[in-house]
């Protein structure tokens, strides 16, 4: 692949949110060999053992699930297009398998952070919507505060109105008698 097909990728790969993937595939290419990764220059370095090693390394586990996690942020980003993902992937098969395994140390580390991310998005969430659920809880306590006290004051008021009924009938009934006579049950 030649140097400016890769560059336009690298840029296109940061300006997707992929930075991760450029900037390890730019180590790969610029940093020696970790000392834990490197190869003895005998026989081993053949073309046909670094095929093997890379088929491998590009069917592990780890590969297998970082490959469908790019895929499936490829295919929702919309800074990355087919064409793009596709070209990104292919050089990513054809990288030494020392640039595989510098790619998938870059990855772990990006998808720690992602998953610490979460969880700390997932605890936030959940305190705020404790603290929702504490504030909604006083909100009832208040209305039902509200309702009691307004219940009392109805009663209370209709208490006082039904006392002051009965007067008005007892003020009623003695102005009838007052006005009947001053003997009520004597006949005329």
């Amino acid at each position: 692949m030649n140097k400016s097909r890769f560059n336009s990728l690298t840029v296109a790969l940061v300006a997707a949110g992929s930075c991760f993937a450029a900037v390890l595939i730019a180590e790969a290419q610029t940093v020696g060999q970790p000392v834990a990764t490197r190869q003895p220059t005998s026989a081993a370095s053949s073309p046909a053992n670094l095929a093997a090693e890379r088929e491998q390394i590009w069917d592990s586990p780890d590969m297998l699930r970082a490959r469908a996690w790019l895929k499936d942020y490829c295919s929702k980003s919309v800074k990355v297009t087919p064409e793009m993902a596709k070209q990104y992937e292919t050089e990513l098969a054809n990288m030494s398998p020392n640039q595989m395994r510098l790619w998938l140390m870059k990855f772990d580390e990006e998808e720690q952070q992602r998953q610490q991310q979460s969880a700390m998005f997932q605890q936030a969430n959940a305190a705020g919507l404790q603290q929702a659920m504490a504030a909604h809880r006083q909100t009832q306590k208040g209305y039902a505060a509200i309702n009691q006290a307004d219940t009392a004051a109805a009663q209370n008021a209709q208490g006082q109105i039904n006392e002051q009924r009965e007067a008005a009938q007892n003020a009623q009934d003695d102005k009838m008698l007052y006005q009947s006579g001053p003997y009520p049950y004597s006949s005329p």
